[in-house]
């Protein structure tokens, strides 16, 4: 099995909740940690530019984003996903 790419590095904050209007009068914080694509060495591109290769379907997809690792051993990953794919995407590993 190949040896995995640049370890990801990670940036917490603390955030308005994401559940909290459903609480309306009540500020819910709590601790985000996201991950630091630049510290990772990981390029982010985000939109149909980003595939070229898919031209042709561009206008079919509304939601895009192609990562890139030179640290990453020689293989390719294709990761389709829906609904919260945007917020997922950058945790898989590279």
């Amino acid at each position: 099995m190949p040896a995995p790419g640049t370890p990801l590095q990670r940036v917490a904050y603390y955030w308005n909740s994401d559940v909290g209007y459903l609480f309306p009068g009540v500020k819910l914080k709590n601790d985000v940690v996201v991950p630091n694509l630049p510290a990772s060495i990981i390029k982010e591109c985000v939109g149909k530019q980003c595939f070229p290769e898919f031209a042709e379907f561009a206008d079919l997809v509304v939601d895009t984003t192609r990562f890139e690792n030179p640290a990453a051993p020689a293989r390719r990953r294709l990761g389709l996903q829906h609904l919260h794919g945007d917020g997922s995407a950058p945790w898989s590993p590279f």
